[in-house]
């Protein structure tokens, strides 16, 4: 097992308030401008252990329901700094519930990052141990206790969009200093009227969040965040594996937390009227399991069929063990991670291996001086998902090969269909006839490649010994290579076509086939680096997927997205199959034991 990033001399407890030597805070506000020094102070005990959670703990898909994030701060404290009843500490009148804190850490550079910014909820001091606690929570508390009195419809000032909302009603319960919110963009998705009955702050958010299917969270820095579960972000988080977070283990877990067969809404337009969306097939697995939403949305149709594809069957739960982050890089992707952010989670041990892309819902981090950093990620794959991954995969070979076959044959195979899919928060696109196609995030834009080859004539293979994808890196004709160009190789389990919109470096919603594309399963994944030099060759070994092939599965082809969709670092971009010279042209190569 690998150490963790030391904590030790890095970690910091910090409350907002003014410097020892000025006058005491007394009932001073966050953005109080009397205090001349006012600033988040350094409150560090001689040692300490850390555990902070914040996001959602179950695998409950479009329909979970977040909590306040919580802290615990053991603490080792001879000079009784944190001691609440010692009148003596600069800091007594701040170590008090309700005032701010903030875990922090120091950098090799001596920069201060914001770990969770949050509120003091609960402190004590063993006055013989010489030991304090601190429990703390996040911003959203003061959301839970924050209450708006019925008769909100009759403001006709509300937005009808979910950030806005957020903010106004925020604003109007007096904490809009307090409780930042990510601004709202153009397409700020709708949301259903507003509660009449008395209700809190939180939730109100969270049935506007429910409305559109967004997950809602407080970030590191303590800014309301909002994200769609059917649009998840790619930072490029990689958990196990040789370039990947350390982890200790990982456990899988499927669940019917969650599961519902028949969903139930009404359309704002027709408040009314039911509109119900049906699995007979489930149901006959599971029975008649209704969730039935008497709350409006925008587009109940919409609403229904979403929330069914993803609640339709049991979701599967990956479990990493311990994340042992060993560089600062790695502590940094793990405290940006958000809901519905994806992690690649990597399992080279077993067979067949893992590598999926899982959708977290929530952590917990640890910091402790005299173990380090560490952390849990609470992650999913949606029930559609894993349904995809079922395919065969057929093992090695192992048991003596009979004398009637010849190993070590080789057979090529042309790209007889390649495709960009382009997406947007506002756009879904594709361009099926361009020479070149980008993989990655570019100027806004998320990128993948989708290729297909000849069909393999597999009568007469006894075995696939090696199945190698060859590709080569463009002349960076439509963006720039990353600085860390890295993919994610997947196979496809549905057919499609590459479309003929044309317009070089351009894509249209016109074109046949569109992001997201057709249905891939993350069963044998390939994760790889990418040379970052123009018209570099590179092989990609698929052998998994190949045999997956050989063992029934109907060959569709592969996506090819970028190990990060959300960062340009890992962006790159290959030679189509319409590319002028053949052999900078995708093909397939295989290895084969035949029958003599």
């Amino acid at each position: 097992m690998l150490p963790p990033l030391p904590a030790i001399g890095s970690v910091r407890i910090e409350i907002w308030g003014p410097e020892p030597t000025s006058a005491r805070w007394d009932q001073s506000n966050w953005d109080d401008a009397v205090w001349s020094k006012i600033d988040w102070q350094d409150i560090t005990p001689q040692s300490m252990n850390v555990q902070l959670s914040w996001g959602a703990d179950d695998p409950a898909g479009v329909l979970t329901v977040p909590a306040a994030g919580s802290w615990s701060i053991a603490t080792y404290d001879p000079d009784r700094l944190l001691d609440p009843s010692n009148g003596g500490s600069p800091y007594s009148s701040s170590i008090r519930p309700g005032h701010p804190i903030r875990l922090s850490y120091i950098n090799a550079l001596a920069e201060r990052k914001s770990v969770r910014v949050g509120l003091i909820d609960e402190v004590s001091y063993d006055l013989t141990a010489r030991t304090g606690a601190l429990r703390g929570t996040d911003l959203v508390q003061l959301l839970v206790g924050a209450k708006l009195l019925e008769g909100q419809q009759l403001d006709l000032a509300i937005p009808a969009t979910l950030r806005a909302r957020a903010q106004y009603l925020i604003a109007k319960a007096g904490l809009s200093k307090l409780v930042p919110t990510e601004a709202a963009p153009v397409d700020d998705p709708p949301v259903g009227p507003v509660l009449a009955l008395e209700a809190s702050v939180w939730e109100h958010i969270l049935t506007a969040a429910y409305d559109a299917l967004y997950a809602v969270w407080m970030n590191r820095v303590g800014t309301l965040s909002f994200r769609s579960f059917g649009d998840p972000a790619d930072p490029g988080v990689q958990v196990g594996g040789v370039d990947g977070i350390p982890i200790d283990n990982m456990t899988t877990q499927g669940s019917l937390q969650g599961v519902f067969t028949k969903v139930i809404g009404y359309d704002a337009t027709a408040p009314t009227v039911k509109v119900e969306a049906v699995d007979i097939e489930k149901a006959e697995i599971y029975g008649d399991i209704i969730l039935h939403r008497e709350q409006p949305v925008p587009n109940a149709r919409a609403w229904v069929d979403s929330v069914l594809l993803d609640r339709a069957g049991a979701a599967l739960q990956y479990s990493p063990g311990t994340l042992r982050p060993q560089t600062e890089d790695q502590l940094e992707s793990i405290l940006d991670l958000g809901m519905i952010s994806l992690v690649h989670l990597l399992v080279d041990s077993v067979h067949p291996p893992i590598n999926i892309s899982a959708r977290v819902l929530g952590g917990v981090l640890e910091a402790n001086t005299t173990s380090g950093w560490s952390a849990r990620l609470i992650t999913y794959i949606p029930a559609t998902e894993w349904e995809e991954a079922e395919a065969p995969i057929i093992p090695p070979i192992e048991p003596p090969l009979p004398p009637d076959v010849i190993t070590g044959v080789w057979r090529e195979y042309a790209c007889t269909e390649d495709t960009r899919i382009v997406s947007s928060s506002s756009l879904k696109a594709g361009n099926g006839v361009d020479d070149q196609i980008a993989v990655g995030y570019v100027s806004g834009y998320k990128n993948r490649m989708l290729v297909d080859f000849d069909n393999i004539p597999f009568a007469g293979v006894v075995a696939v010994e090696k199945a190698e994808l060859h590709l080569t890196t463009s002349s960076q004709t439509c963006c720039s290579f990353g600085s860390d160009p890295k993919i994610v190789v997947e196979r496809i389990t549905e057919g499609w076509a590459e479309g003929s919109y044309s317009a070089a470096c351009g894509f249209g919603t016109s074109n046949s086939t569109v992001w997201p594309g057709p249905s891939k399963t993350s069963t044998g994944a390939k994760t790889n680096t990418v040379p970052n030099g123009e018209n570099a060759d590179f092989i990609v070994d698929i052998t998994t997927i190949a045999r997956a092939w050989l063992g029934g599965s109907t060959q569709q082809g592969l996506s090819i997205k970028s190990a990060g969709e959300d960062i340009t670092k890992y962006t790159t971009e290959f030679w189509s199959r319409h590319q002028g010279t053949a052999g900078k042209r995708p093909k397939l190569r295989l290895r084969l034991t035949i029958e003599a």
